[in-house]
């Protein structure tokens, strides 16, 4: 009996194409009917996938609470190279373990260069937002950069940008109207001190005996902080971009080790002297900030390797969520209702436009694997000649 063998290669290969058609499997003694075994498998595996995702979740609005107490006592630049130090020391200690090397293969390195150099940049304007402002708004801010990514990878990629994305990216903006406040928009009703107060009360988080939490008080320092999130949130989106090109070549600790470098050398040029932590307090704030952000990096990397896109895009929202619990519990941060509205519709339209990319993906890869099927449903044909 003839076997005509053919190889099909397709531009983005796929790990999860069998290696033996189905009549092959029988010859070496392989069952031809796994489908129900490969399945529950990729079940198990998305499952678990999405646990690490929550629990990096978890780890990062961990960390952010230890930026927050940190903050009282150290400027924000100083939390940043302390974490940064952190992070590129057992990044460095994994790549040594694994084998890999720092910066990854030499087609890829630009890509880790840039994703680390953007990343750090992003990370310190992050950091000076959440020691300034309420520690759900700095989360909810930052949870833009799906959007941006979105709008990047239409006009750098080539990816489809239609009506849906449109609509999502106004949704986004609109939500970031309600959470950020501009004055010029709710102040416009104010017409004498009294209505400023009131507009002030209802629209600046506040802990209940009535004294507001943004920034000192101080207006100038609370845009200045939502300015840098939103660049923090920018440079997230350009960073992703630079991930997505180095694809599967670059592991995710050569993602991490870049991040902690560079964030350690420009924060380190920014230091103008250090200050020394005192107290177990304060050890355990710029300790733990380093500890909780590597764990949360190295859970989301691997989690998102596992678990769905759509999915998993959603359960990373699951960061917002903690930080909102976080500040509440922990530091007695009560959001005002425009701060509450727009983390609703942000998060929404953020998940949203993840699922539908997820489908999208899925659609183009099943586009991509029909070829294959009609080729073995050829050969099987085939064989029975």
């Amino acid at each position: 009996m003839s076997h005509e063998q053919r190889i099909d290669v397709s531009e983005n290969g796929n790990e999860t194409t069998p290696l033996l058609l189905p009549q092959q499997q029988e010859d070496h003694g392989y069952p031809a009917n796994n489908t129900a075994i490969a399945s529950s498998f990729t079940r198990k595996r998305e499952v678990v996938g999405l646990l690490l995702v929550t629990a990096s979740g978890l780890a990062m609005s961990s960390a952010s609470v230890f930026v927050k107490i940190g903050g009282f006592s150290f400027p924000s630049s100083e939390i940043v190279f302390i974490r940064a130090i952190i992070q590129a020391s057992l990044a460095l200690g994994g790549c040594f373990l694994l084998s890999l090397q720092p910066f990854g293969r030499h087609g890829v390195r630009k890509w880790v260069v840039l994703r680390g150099f953007l990343g750090a940049i992003a990370l310190a304007c992050h950091y000076y937002s959440i020691t300034k402002l309420p520690l759900s708004d700095a989360a909810v801010i930052i949870s833009l950069h799906p959007m941006f990514a979105a709008v990047l990878a239409a006009v750098l990629l080539g990816e489809p940008f239609g009506w849906f994305e449109r609509g999502c990216v106004l949704f986004c903006i609109a939500g970031a109207v309600l959470v950020t406040k501009p004055s010029f928009i709710f102040n416009v009703l104010s017409n004498n001190n009294s209505n400023l107060l009131l507009t002030t009360l209802l629209t600046v988080p506040h802990h209940m005996d009535g004294t507001t939490i943004a920034a000192n008080n101080d207006a100038g320092i609370r845009v200045t902080a939502l300015f840098s999130s939103l660049t923090a949130a920018i440079l997230s989106a350009v960073a992703y971009i630079s991930v997505r090109k180095a694809g599967s070549q670059a592991h995710y600790l050569n993602h991490t080790f870049s991040l902690g470098l560079f964030a350690a050398i420009l924060t380190g040029i920014k230091l103008n002297g250090f200050l020394a932590p005192t107290s177990a307090k304060q050890f355990g704030s710029l300790g733990l900030t380093g500890v909780f952000a590597f764990i949360g990096q190295c859970l989301v990397n691997q989690g998102l390797q596992m678990a769905p896109t759509g999915p998993g895009t959603l359960m990373c929202l699951n960061e917002v969520v903690f930080a909102y619990i976080f500040g509440l519990v922990i530091f007695r941060e009560y959001p005002d209702w425009s701060s509450i509205m727009g983390a609703i519709v942000i998060i929404s339209t953020t998940g949203a436009l993840g699922w539908k990319k997820a489908r999208a993906k899925e659609q183009d890869i099943q586009q991509q694997q029909q070829p294959r099927r009609e080729i073995r449903r050829v050969d099987n044909n085939n064989d029975g000649i």
